[in-house]
């Protein structure tokens, strides 16, 4: 490597894997990103590294990106992560084979299952050594070789299709593979919504129909607020999400966008500290919205003008679906919505 900074664009992913893995080669770089993302406050993040001796900090008072990485031998030892810390277990584990001693990580096991279960995955298909047990991830100290990744498709990542189908009165039918504990998650969000979910050893069975309100906590999925949101409008009563902390700094403030363009549509949403709270209705009206730069946010909107009475215009928003979801719009063209890049 000969580059003294390098740019990840927008993916916070990419920010925290490079850093934990550049810290173990004896070299200082500085990682930078687009605007979004060198807005984006990591303390935990880099609280973490430090836990772990990891020589990473950020160039700026706030914790925000760009980060300096002083790499060198990385300390590894007990290493003890609160509930906002073991988010960053997957970065973590970058650099956890590679340090001076055995690394052990100490953390509540509740929810943790999100983030341990990808880890294992990883390690598991590198044939590398990792002990795993409740509220405990132990990797001992080992090289690394090359070996062959094979990405597995996760069901919540078809949430917006999943969910404008469903909406419309369609019967979903799949037969995947392993089904992770983030598809457990999402799969235990469309039960409390009143949507019926029927599973079977090879295949799963959703139900469309009217959803009824719910109480959900999306803390450990903020990817999911803006379509879970979209689907509590359509709704029979009271919705609350609760768990915003995480989707209030994630590409966009998910909560903010979300609920002004919501409120543009005609929704009826208020969103206080620690919840988002939506009286559905039985139709949302057109109009132009903000996509906020996210992703996650556009694609909700999408299935929101799908639904709307009326054209739904998505602006600021479009490139970073195309990015996401390279063919988002012609899935929607496939399921008969009318709908285009301007």
């Amino acid at each position: 490597l000969t580059k003294k900074s390098l740019s990840v664009g927008s993916s916070a992913t990419a920010l925290a894997m490079l850093s934990s893995a550049l810290s173990l080669f004896r070299l200082s770089v500085v990682l930078t990103g687009d605007s979004s993302l060198r807005s984006r406050k990591m303390s935990s993040l880099l609280s973490a590294f430090r836990k772990m001796g990891l020589d990473v900090h950020s160039t700026k008072k706030d914790d925000t990106p760009p980060f300096i990485v002083f790499g060198g031998e990385a300390g590894g030892g007990r290493v003890s992560l609160t509930a906002g810390e073991v988010r960053h277990l997957p970065a973590l584990a970058v650099a956890a084979p590679g340090t001076a001693e055995d690394t052990v990580f100490q953390f509540p096991a509740k929810d943790a299952r999100f983030f341990v279960e990808p880890v294992l995955d990883v390690f598991g298909q590198a044939r590398m050594r990792v002990e795993s047990m409740p509220g405990i991830l132990a990797f001992p100290k080992q090289t690394v070789s090359g070996f062959t990744y094979t990405v597995r498709e996760e069901l919540s990542s078809s949430a917006p299709f999943i969910i404008l189908s469903l909406l419309r009165g369609r019967e979903v039918c799949f037969r995947p593979g392993k089904i992770s504990g983030r598809d457990q998650l999402f799969l235990s969000l469309l039960k409390k919504f009143g949507l019926g979910v029927s599973q079977t050893t090879r295949s799963i069975r959703l139900c469309a129909g009217r959803p009824r309100g719910a109480s959900v906590d999306l803390s450990q999925a903020p990817e999911l607020l803006p379509i879970f949101a979209v689907l509590s409008c359509f709704a029979r009563g009271r919705s609350e999400i609760w768990g915003l902390e995480e989707a209030r700094s994630s590409k966009s403030d998910r909560v903010y966008a979300v609920f002004t363009a919501l409120r543009r549509l005609g929704a009826d949403v208020v969103v206080y500290q620690d919840r988002m709270v939506i009286r559905g209705s039985t139709s949302l009206r057109g109009g132009e919205v903000n996509g906020a730069g996210d992703y996650a946010v556009t694609a909700a909107l999408c299935i929101a003008g799908a639904l709307a009475k009326g054209e739904v215009t998505v602006v600021n928003g479009p490139e970073a679906l195309r990015q996401a979801y390279p063919s988002f719009i012609s899935v929607l063209r496939h399921m008969g919505v009318e709908t285009s890049y301007a």
